[in-house]
């Protein structure tokens, strides 16, 4: 029982008071009382909720701190995790000959001569992002008959993975199934995984002339095979199909093993994309692209099975939440020089210099965030502005591959929202610009991180305004102003 009077301390229990009945008051104060006791409990709901959503934001920023602080002890732990789980030759030191059976053909290799850290690159930056990430990785001899997945993570970054299958090994997917089967559209990006999930019950072996070692025995295989690959194999294990900036990540991944010509097998039941024309012409230019859904039957393997490290690890998710700032890569550099020799069409039909905007919208019934509302009347307004400048506005969901590249290839300055779109940055021509347009209170450093490995100059503009879902309507004249200051003119 709590005394109502005015002597009470605490003013929540004044307010709850006041709406109680008081005897000595009227009927019109009691409910004035009540009025405005529930207006101040609806503002301090609002203003709790505010607390809340900034507390939120305090504690994200807390734990990413956190993460980037601890993240070197987690590398070491899982690298010694990896050195006794997994044999890790040095491809400069000669093995003992009690050494497993291993295949130069399975071995990593570099796919040009033997790189050298910059003096002026930091040790951390030539072991994250540039060819010293060969000594952080474990290679797994080809001999090897033990495997170990798991779920990656950003942090976990360098420990990428190569699971590599002697030949010999029985690959059988009847009725293998993918973690979590696309039901609608509106899921895909959220609620789904279609990767298949490579389990020991899969997995058989020949084993001629080995040791039945580690969690997949010899035997088990069944009497006939449906299919049989005579060349080297590589699985992919696809997450986010639809996603560029990951795709190509992944596509990174499995080009940094040296492979070429290999077989490409998308393990999971995702639908093809685009991308999938840079994975064959990059790595398998004499074989198709095979999607594993589309054969749940019985494989056999003559050659080296080798699983490629998932797209959440790698050079290109290093470093996307923390202002490092590693500049160029060795590493990546030579991966573009190499993609732009196989799609080769830089011919311009304009010598003005270009700007391409890299538009975002809704499709296949999916709400995309991160929509500039008022594009159109931008580039409309920049190409009366500026007659020296070629501007056009490319949605690359809608064209082929080949047509992307070219784009890209003829392009000076890349303009476009924060999204997975702008990772055509990383296939500019040399000496090009990127300015990544995001919302006010958003800071990621993916696109950042793509431009500085490339020598490309980069802006983050914040201006305009934000709405729902991260909306952003820019002003023209807040535009104008800005492009005239950062690429005036030139006489």
């Amino acid at each position: 029982v709590v005394k109502c009077s005015p002597t009470t301390a605490h003013g929540l229990i004044n307010m709850l008071c006041m709406s109680a009945p008081q005897p000595h008051l009227s009927p019109r104060q009691t409910k004035s009382n009540t009025m405005r006791t529930i207006q101040w409990m609806i503002a301090g709901v609002f203003c709790m909720g505010v607390w809340a959503m900034w507390m939120s934001e305090r504690l994200i920023d807390e734990a990413t701190k956190t993460i980037t602080m601890v993240t070197p002890t987690i590398r070491n732990t899982w690298e010694e995790h990896f050195r006794l789980r997994i044999a890790m030759p040095d491809p400069d030191v000669n093995q003992s000959a009690t050494t497993a059976p291993q295949s130069t053909d399975a071995s990593f290799r570099f796919p040009f001569e033997k790189p050298v850290k910059p003096p002026e690159q930091s040790l951390e930056c030539w072991n994250e992002v540039d060819w010293g990430m060969r000594k952080p990785m474990p290679v797994p001899v080809a001999g090897t008959r033990e495997c170990v997945y798991f779920e990656d993570t950003h942090a976990l970054g360098p420990n990428m993975s190569y699971c590599v299958f002697p030949p010999g090994v029985q690959l059988d997917a009847h009725g293998i199934q993918s973690r979590k089967p696309l039901h609608s559209i509106k899921e895909d990006g959220a609620g789904h995984d279609p990767r298949f999930w490579l389990e020991s019950k899969h997995v058989a072996y020949e084993c001629a002339g080995l040791q039945p070692t580690g969690k997949f025995p010899c035997g088990g295989l069944r009497k006939t095979c449906d299919r049989r690959f005579a060349t080297e194999t590589m699985l992919f294990h696809r997450k986010d199909e639809h996603n560029p900036f990951f795709m190509v990540s992944l596509v990174v991944n499995a080009w940094m093993a040296g492979k070429k010509n290999v077989q490409l097998i998308m393990f999971d039941d995702a639908a093809p994309q685009p991308v999938d024309s840079l994975y064959r012409k990059l790595l398998s230019p004499d074989h198709p692209v095979l999607y594993a859904d589309q054969m749940l039957d019985t494989w056999c393997f003559d050659a080296p099975l080798w699983t490629v490290p998932w797209e959440f690890t790698g050079p290109l998710m290093m470093h996307l939440n923390d202002h490092q700032a590693c500049g160029k890569s060795q590493m990546i550099q030579k991966f573009v020089e190499e993609v732009h020799s196989v799609f080769p069409n830089a011919t311009r039909q304009d010598n003005r210099t270009t700007v391409t905007f890299v538009g975002r919208k809704h499709y296949n019934n999916r709400n995309i965030a991160r929509i500039w509302s008022n594009e159109k009347e931008i580039i409309n307004a920049m190409s009366k502005a500026r007659p020296d400048l070629n501007v056009r506005l490319v949605y690359y969901e809608d064209i082929p591959f080949e047509e992307q590249m070219h784009i890209d290839r003829t392009t000076d300055i890349m303009v476009g929202m924060h999204g997975a779109g702008m990772v055509h940055a990383l296939f500019l021509p040399d000496g090009s610009d990127v300015v990544e347009v995001f919302p006010k209170r958003r800071i990621r450093w993916g696109y950042r991180n793509i431009a500085q490995y490339r020598g490309f100059t980069y802006d983050a503009f914040r201006g305009g305004r934000d709405g729902i879902n991260e909306l952003k309507t820019m002003g023209v004249d807040e535009w104008l102003a800005y492009w005239e200051r950062r690429f005036p003119r030139k006489d």
